[in-house]
């Protein structure tokens, strides 16, 4: 499949016939793919969900291009991207009934909690359905929302989780989103439902998004505007870190409950306290608990590295990964902000169309501080062994290294805060958290 479907296949056709075309975000689409273990279904299916997505856009770049890359050459490459989008269409079938049978051993709570937010995320953006199986009860509301066909065996996982044993009316729909909003297609609808769904994914998730529901020719909406200008945004500040150090330990909690029977009591305690905090929005509780849960996952025989090494923290793993996520938007902020003074000022200047052109070279140390160090970060967090994320763990490092030795050198962003055309923090911002996230990645594996 690997010489089908890869960055490299891709990369080789347009080198081959001398192809110039914008299509990083399809190289970055290939890229996700191939780091995925075959094992990792649904990371599998996400990238190649991205790959599907990204294909069919280069298809329509392509078409605006026909007329300067001649029919022959068009038609090549057409042809070309379709052998991709073939092959990602029919690996999705296979990574859907490879899934399909692995969710069977897999229901785990955290489908309806810290595992339902990236899917809520991809579908605000919109461009996407997935299947939702609605649980309600005469004051109860749940939601699972999955990027494949849900089980009717499923059902008892949204009992469980709203602790009733009856009395509960099962909806299945198609959920699909745009602009921070999620719609849901049902055949019917009990009414006021759309409220109980709004407060079921905020109760679950964290995340706040409008709610509006479709049956047949009629239409509900919670009738509520958004608090926070377009965003899904949680109200309480440590939310947002809750949600990700509990995803980050899922895993690991999961292993060491299965390696460790002796143990279940104590995990089982820490991980219920945890999630009981959170629920009642307790939030500064609740990451202290997962903090003593790390550390008993971290004792247990499962999680003690070879020759006696400490583990690798979870916390420094996420909160790197936290970190350079918010310093990456922080950073294209402030190139928005110069951009859009220089065009502002410059608009009347004869060569105002080399101008604007020039200004977007200011996004191209972004190609460089990428995402590598997140999708890194990834793969520690979800390593199968303590051996596996040692080594994902120094990679890690290097790839910091790589980006201070890139923000200390490179003369763009040497020069960048002192544009004369506004206030920018750059290199500084980049310089100071490369060097606290160096620090935390350093101490993470001290004796």
């Amino acid at each position: 499949m690997a010489e089908k479907l890869s960055k490299e296949v891709w990369v080789t056709f347009t080198k081959k016939n001398k192809l110039s075309l914008d299509d990083g975000a399809l190289l970055k689409a290939l890229e996700k793919f191939d780091k995925c273990d075959e094992k990792q279904h649904e990371a599998r299916s996400a990238a190649l969900e991205g790959i599907v997505d990204q294909v069919k856009k280069q298809v329509a770049l392509l078409v605006k291009a026909k007329k300067g890359l001649g029919d022959k050459l068009f038609g090549q490459a057409k042809d070309k991207l379709y052998e991709l989008l073939d092959e990602a269409e029919k690996l999705q079938k296979s990574e859907a009934h490879a899934g399909n049978a692995e969710d069977e051993e897999a229901d785990s709570p955290t489908l309806l909690t810290s595992a339902m937010i990236p899917l809520v995320r991809t579908l605000q953006k919109g461009e996407t359905t997935m299947p939702a199986l609605i649980a309600v009860t005469s004051k109860k509301t749940a939601v699972l929302i999955s990027r494949r066909a849900i089980s009717p065996a499923r059902r008892k996982l949204l009992a469980e989780y709203l602790q009733e044993t009856s009395g509960i009316k099962y909806l299945m729909a198609q959920c699909t989103g745009a602009s921070g909003q999620l719609e849901f297609q049902l055949d019917s609808s009990p009414g006021g439902l759309s409220k109980r769904l709004k407060q079921a994914v905020f109760d679950q998730t964290g995340l706040r998004t409008r709610i509006t529901l479709r049956f047949g020719e009629e239409s509900e909406s919670d009738g509520e505007e958004e608090e926070s200008g377009g965003g899904a945004e949680a109200d309480d500040p440590l939310l947002a870190t809750y949600m990700a150090r509990f995803e980050a330990l899922d895993e690991p909690y999961r292993q060491a409950l299965r390696r460790n029977p002796e143990m279940e009591a104590k995990l089982l305690a820490l991980h219920g306290f945890a999630i009981d905090k959170a629920e009642v929005h307790q939030f500064q509780a609740a990451l202290q608990a997962l903090d003593r849960l790390e550390k008993l996952i971290n004792e247990t025989p499962a999680a003690t590295a070879a020759g006696g090494a400490k583990p690798a923290s979870f916390v420094a793993f996420t909160q790197t990964r936290l970190a350079w996520d918010q310093t990456r938007k922080a950073v294209q902020a402030d190139l928005r902000k110069l951009e859009a003074e220089i065009l502002a000022r410059c608009k009347d200047e004869s060569d105002f169309a080399d101008i604007e052109v020039g200004a977007k070279t200011l996004y191209e140390m972004l190609d460089v501080l990428d995402e590598r160090l997140i999708d890194k970060l990834d793969e520690a967090l979800n390593a199968a062994t303590p051996q596996a994320r040692q080594q994902l763990h120094l990679q890690a490092r290097e790839i910091v290294d790589e980006y201070l030795e890139f923000v200390e050198t490179d003369e763009l962003v040497a020069d960048i805060d002192a544009n004369g055309f506004v206030d920018t923090a750059v290199r500084s911002t980049l310089t100071a958290r490369l060097h606290d996230m160096a620090g935390r990645l350093a101490s993470s594996y001290a004796a």
